[in-house]
């Protein structure tokens, strides 16, 4: 079956569009100081890229085809977050191919 061979890549998918839609529809920011904001699902992100890895294990480079599909349809739910995702997620594959590959 595809998802049990691919489990760790459906999740990585499955994670974009989590942290994107939680970061659009429930910003919960936490002033931490007057200058310095936090929000909770900043945590998530280190989830999303622990995934990554894994789905990388899974598919090798090919992980930039879950990832470019999760930003197009995250896209449609803050094309701002969107880019967002695909600049901290496009570079951070690019330096983990670049250094670990």
């Amino acid at each position: 079956m595809v998802l049990t061979r691919y489990k760790y890549t459906a999740f990585y998918l499955l994670s974009i569009l989590l942290v994107n839609g939680l970061f659009k529809y429930y910003p919960s920011i936490i002033n931490i100081s007057e200058t310095i904001q936090f929000t909770p699902w900043t945590l998530l992100v280190g989830g999303w890229f622990v995934l990554r890895d894994y789905s990388q294990r899974e598919i090798g480079h090919y992980v930039f085809i879950p990832m470019i599909c999760g930003v197009i349809i995250a896209a449609i739910i803050s094309p701002a977050i969107a880019l967002a995702a695909l600049l901290a997620s496009g570079t951070s594959e690019f330096l983990d191919w670049l250094i670990y590959t």
